[in-house]
């Protein structure tokens, strides 16, 4: 959940003010990395996913967003239980 720490608070921000709070709070820099290249290609970052943990998590965030745009096309908009 770390790599959408800023969504709520800084949606138009997203993926850019992380650096700042992770900064703040002396994050791991792998973490770190990992978190900022999630957004490479969407925001203003250069931080190209290049290990595997980073590759993963670009790719889940994709994911999450493919499924949380099939829930919004059920009728009922939630999940199946």
């Amino acid at each position: 959940m770390l790599y959408n720490l800023d969504f709520e608070q800084f949606t138009d921000e997203h993926r850019i003010k992380v650096r700042e709070i992770f900064d703040a709070e002396e994050i791991d820099p792998p973490i770190k990395r990992a978190v900022v290249s999630h957004a490479y290609g969407f925001t203003q970052t250069d931080v190209k996913p290049e290990h595997q943990m980073e590759k993963v998590l670009y790719a889940a965030d994709e994911l999450t967003g493919l499924t949380g745009a099939a829930i919004l096309m059920r009728p009922s908009r939630s999940t199946p239980i």
